[in-house]
């Protein structure tokens, strides 16, 4: 949804009790992308808030709020953030979601928004029969154990005959990697900013987010030092080197230097070749 305030609930002097509620992927041109509340009351239960436009959450004339066993972004009544929920597009739970299995109260053995019951995670130490949905509106169910929830292969492929050797769109990513990285298996560029889902799975970037992808972020050229400085944002997990050619047509490249571990802070490059022309590429490798 897009709204000017509260993407996903716009509340003012109201009692709210939300129950296994998923809240995700609003946005907002003013503010609570999620929840914007003008006093009243709201207890969330079972509930997820989370990847919606920022501030997340916006409050205005002191609303009581509470939360059980709830992933909600940004946190609330100034308690921390919780875990990230990982949910992904459709409202599905990543097979590795602290949602599964973990959901709280009497209404937790309750049929989820497709009508399916509670599902016990292969992973989790919950007795079968299952009994414990998971925290959200959908529970999370994998029956051919191929990491991706059989929902959401009905919703791309119509069957269940995809797993983890299979690539429907051929872009040399995986199926189930596109579901973990929450990108489509039916098109090579989920987000369309022009990087593949694959350079933006290695690159570490949002691949269902087109104004997030690597790219160089500042070059500043010291004429009296000689020195030529490239800067980029570092993924944590991913190593990076610098390359440089004197020709553009030419298929030769030197490396500049290598082995620089990513570690979310901005990393550079100074080049003090003084006087030579030089064209620069930054490489990232997931290992």
């Amino acid at each position: 949804n897009n709204a000017i305030d509260g993407g996903g609930i716009y509340a003012s002097n109201t009692v709210l009790s939300l129950l296994n509620t998923s809240i995700s992927y609003n946005r907002i041109s003013g503010n609570g992308g999620g929840i914007y509340m003008d006093g009243g009351r709201a207890a969330f239960t079972n509930c997820i808030a989370w990847n919606n436009g920022s501030p997340a959450i916006s409050v205005t004339n002191s609303p009581r709020l509470s939360a059980t066993r709830s992933y909600i972004q940004g946190g609330i009544n100034g308690q921390p953030e919780s875990a990230d929920p990982k949910l992904r597009f459709g409202y599905r739970l990543a097979t590795d979601s602290p949602c599964i299995d973990n959901a709280s109260g009497p209404y937790s053995t309750q049929l989820d928004v497709d009508r399916k019951t509670a599902w016990n995670h292969p992973s989790t130490f919950n007795p079968p029969p299952a009994t414990i949905r998971d925290v959200g509106a959908y529970e999370f169910v994998d029956n051919d154990s191929d990491r991706m929830d059989d929902s959401w292969e009905i919703d791309m492929f119509g069957d269940l005959t995809h797993g983890t050797n299979t690539d429907h769109d051929a872009d040399q990513l995986r199926d189930s990697n596109e579901f973990d990285f929450n990108t489509s298996p039916l098109v090579i560029d989920t987000d369309g900013d022009g990087m593949t889902d694959l350079q933006e799975w290695i690159a570490g970037s949002a691949g269902w987010n087109r104004s997030d992808f690597f790219m160089l972020e500042a070059a500043t050229n010291d004429v009296a030092a000689g020195d030529f400085v490239i800067c980029w944002q570092s993924v944590t997990g991913r190593l990076y080197s610098v390359i440089s050619t004197s020709n553009l047509l030419s298929t030769s490249w030197i490396t500049n230097v290598t082995g620089i571990t990513g570690d979310g802070s901005m990393k550079s490059y100074t080049n003090s070749s003084a006087g030579s022309q030089s064209f620069f590429r930054i490489n990232v490798t997931r290992p």
